[in-house]
């Protein structure tokens, strides 16, 4: 596993276009440019997004730490912020447990988003410039199959379940539903299932499901020769 230092990478939600082929395997695949798109019948269609993400950098980010989810409320695609409509995202709330930087303080409950969940076809098409949707119809006409009633776009291995615990990196709160929620970027760096036996330990194990493994979290964000205040372990701060 890569250790990140001053740059991460994040799936940033709005912006992301699919651009479909002609070619449709027999086994009701899809190819794409950016996703794969596994059509189970007309019910939903399966987006695994796996297009180049911009930096992330040290500035963006607000707070990081161990958290717990409490709560899984729902999934839209909806910015209030840009009054548009992007990718999909699930929301709910969590806790902070072990803040290692940022402005959210130990058992302070709030808000959060990440990228990735299931949403109605019509706000997926709200989403979609007019010629990249149109060929999603036309592939879908040809190949004798209905719209999907949904649609799931994942943007990481690891997405959140209520009452488990992650290490998660925030960005600065964005409007959702008309209240302050903080976006956990979504990647392997940066939202991690950790084993919460060690939240306490000096290594906290997390699971990286590219690798199949369990490595110590601190390791990424908190490399020995750093002077950033930043990117010191817990109790250097």
């Amino acid at each position: 596993m890569k250790k990140i230092y001053m740059v991460l990478f994040a799936a940033f939600l709005a912006g992301c276009s699919v651009n479909v082929t002609d070619e449709t395997e027999a086994n009701d695949v899809i190819e794409t440019d950016e996703t794969v798109i596994k059509s189970e019948g007309s019910d939903t269609w399966y987006f695994e997004v796996t297009m180049d993400r911009p930096p992330l950098y040290m500035d963006q980010i607000d707070s990081y730490g161990i958290v717990r989810i409490l709560t899984i409320e729902g999934q839209d695609n909806y910015f209030e912020d840009t009054d548009a409509y992007g990718s999909a995202y699930t929301y709910g709330t969590c806790e902070m447990i072990d803040p290692y930087y940022g402005s959210i303080n130990s058992g302070e409950v709030y808000r959060f988003f990440i990228a990735g969940g299931t949403i109605p076809w019509e706000n997926y098409a709200l989403s979609r410039d007019g010629e990249s949707l149109q060929k999603q119809i036309d592939l879908a006409k040809k190949n004798g199959k209905e719209l999907p009633q949904n649609v799931t776009q994942i943007f990481t291995d690891t997405m959140p379940e209520e009452g488990k615990v992650y290490y998660a990196v925030f960005s600065q709160p964005e409007t959702i539903h008309g209240e302050q929620t903080y976006r956990i970027y979504a990647g392997q760096e940066t939202f991690v299932e950790v084993d919460e036996s060690t939240i306490s330990e000096e290594s906290v194990l997390g699971y990286f499901p590219e690798d199949d493994s369990w490595y110590d979290v601190k390791a990424i964000w908190f490399p020995e020769d750093s002077d950033d205040p930043r990117l010191q372990k817990p109790g250097k701060q």
